[in-house]
């Protein structure tokens, strides 16, 4: 829950004061928005698994196969987005007072195969 103090100062950055109450909120209620909806899916493959099986329960690591590859997936998706924000974003970035130099080059990479 760290990055919930950075969004206040990070929406009106990244979208201006235009709006601000809008952006704001769009970007926090995407965490319970997103938490009732993976829940609501995980409990939905556990059953079809479980009902695959001809019992009420499942117990096993291939009950939970199916969310835990969605999930890393969903998180890999995740992380190339922050990259894209990152790169379109650089001059907000840089004023930052931390700077990761692998995040740097890294967007450097991305931003250089994107102009290519």
């Amino acid at each position: 829950m760290g990055h919930m103090s950075v969004t206040v100062s990070a929406t009106s950055e990244l979208f201006g004061a235009k709006n601000f109450d809008v952006n704001h909120n769009v970007l926090v209620s995407n965490i319970p928005v997103g938490s009732l909806c993976f829940g609501y899916f995980s409990a939905f493959l556990y059953q079809r698994e479980a009902g695959a099986r001809g019992a009420a329960t499942c117990s096993g690591a291939s009950c939970y196969q199916a969310t835990f590859a969605i999930w890393g997936a969903t998180c890999v998706v995740g992380t190339l987005l922050c990259v894209v924000l990152y790169v379109r974003s650089r001059s907000f970035a840089g004023r930052l007072p931390v700077r990761l130099q692998w995040l740097s080059r890294l967007a450097n990479l991305v931003g250089a195969g994107r102009k290519a």
